[in-house]
């Protein structure tokens, strides 16, 4: 059986979001390559609420909220200049301290595949997990958790997967 290998993950890179809240122009791998198994798109269910009155046994109305979209991710680059990119906080002689409150980073950010397909989001609010394990077997990662967020700019869709020119 062949290996379908058409989402193989390249990189993941990063960028503030546009001046006029589109996609961004200027994207980096902010924080390093991504831990095997860690990256995926996914989307929550869609959740419909019924309204029902004595008079009729069908619903009178049906209203249908569309579920969160989310992109995750992890990566095993701590460095105190990683760190701060996702954490926040300040880098005092090569040591990184954590800030005093945590940060969400709202970014664009474009996920790329080996074989030339990309995944682009627009918008999207990144919560960053630190996940230090100290055993003989692991290391330290940080985990992401993205939320897709609604474009600002007027006509710009929330993703989009392309080819790579």
């Amino acid at each position: 059986m062949a290996t379908n290998h058409f989402f193989q993950l390249s990189k993941i890179l990063i960028g503030n979001i546009a001046a006029d809240g589109g996609m961004s122009t200027t994207l980096t791998e902010r924080f390093g390559e991504t831990v095997i198994g860690s990256a995926n798109f996914t989307g929550d269910d869609t959740t419909e609420t019924l309204f029902n009155v004595e008079e009729h046994d069908d619903a009178v109305e049906s209203i249908a909220v569309a579920g969160n979209l989310r992109f995750v991710f992890s990566t095993h680059n701590t460095s105190p200049t990683a760190l701060v990119a996702a954490f926040g906080g300040t880098v005092v002689s090569g040591v990184w301290h954590a800030p005093a409150a945590e940060q969400d980073i709202e970014v664009s950010v474009r996920a790329e595949m080996k074989t030339g397909i990309y995944l682009e989001i627009t918008r999207i609010k990144l919560k960053a997990r630190p996940a230090f394990s100290f055993t003989k077997d692991a290391i330290g990662q940080v985990d992401f958790v993205g939320t897709v967020l609604a474009p600002t700019k007027a006509g710009e869709s929330k993703y989009r997967v392309g080819i790579i020119a």
